[in-house]
């Protein structure tokens, strides 16, 4: 939820890490702190991060450092009277552009630049976020269901666009739940291989899927009626996943 103007004014204006709650996280070094705002149907949670209060100014200070080094790339094109870059420029024929500079940090260093731009760039904004819900969770809670959510997202996006969970065309509620239950036990089974074979924890279940369908079994009867067993397709993920090594391991 985007931070309003009374949360500025009336909160992140007057934050102070000895009047916020601590939070602990679980994550070495991340300093968390959170208010927690009550109204009649909902919670408001405001949480400030260190981490994201410090890779926000870090990210802006390297936009700043490309914008400094192409305005002066560009301070130098007019000034030698060159044609600047196609960006600057107006493809349009019926007017013509006429270019002109104004380099307000004249006297001052790069670095002296660029974090005088930084400090004018502080909204006051960084590094703080707020949840807001419907129901009255403890702040590391909140945050907790908050991050949680990304692996409900990529569980879903798993079952949709790997594993292909089709229309059920069922008309009964037990046939739904049934349809439903099949996907979820073959994501099931992808989580169980990632859990015990840690080579699986970054392949995505699309690979997995697919080295599993590659996997083939040939039976051939002989005149005496036994049956030989072929197995082909190997490749390193089912050769991990069903003999628990990888080829020429």
């Amino acid at each position: 939820m985007k931070l309003n103007t009374s949360d500025i004014t009336q909160h992140l204006d007057t934050f102070s890490k000895e009047e916020w709650t601590p939070i602990i996280t679980g994550k070495p070094n991340e300093q968390v702190y959170g208010k927690k705002l009550v109204f009649p149907s909902r919670t408001k949670y405001l949480y400030f991060s260190q981490n994201h209060y410090d890779d926000t100014l870090m990210n802006r200070r390297k936009h700043l450092e490309q914008e400094y080094d192409e305005a002066l790339s560009l301070w130098k094109t007019i000034h030698e009277q060159r044609r600047p870059r196609q960006k600057y420029r107006n493809s349009n024929h019926f007017l013509q552009t006429h270019l002109s500079y104004t380099f307000p940090l004249t006297g001052l260093t790069r670095e002296q630049a660029i974090e005088r731009a930084l400090q004018f760039s502080i909204t006051g904004k960084e590094g703080f976020f707020a949840l807001v819900s419907n129901k009255d969770f403890s702040l590391h809670e909140a945050l907790q269901y908050y991050r949680e959510k990304d692996g409900v997202e990529k569980l879903f996006n798993s079952i949709k666009n790997e594993l292909h969970i089709r229309p059920t065309r069922c008309w009964t509620q037990e046939a739904i739940y049934g349809s439903i239950l099949i996907v979820f036990l073959a994501q099931l089974v992808v989580s169980l291989l990632r859990y015990k074979h840690d080579e699986l924890r970054h392949v995505s279940t699309k690979f997995i899927l697919q080295s599993l369908s590659n996997f083939a079994l040939s039976i051939i009867i002989g005149k005496n009626g036994l049956k030989k067993r072929v197995f082909s397709n190997f490749d390193s993920i089912n050769t991990m996943i069903f003999c628990g090594n990888t080829p020429g391991s």
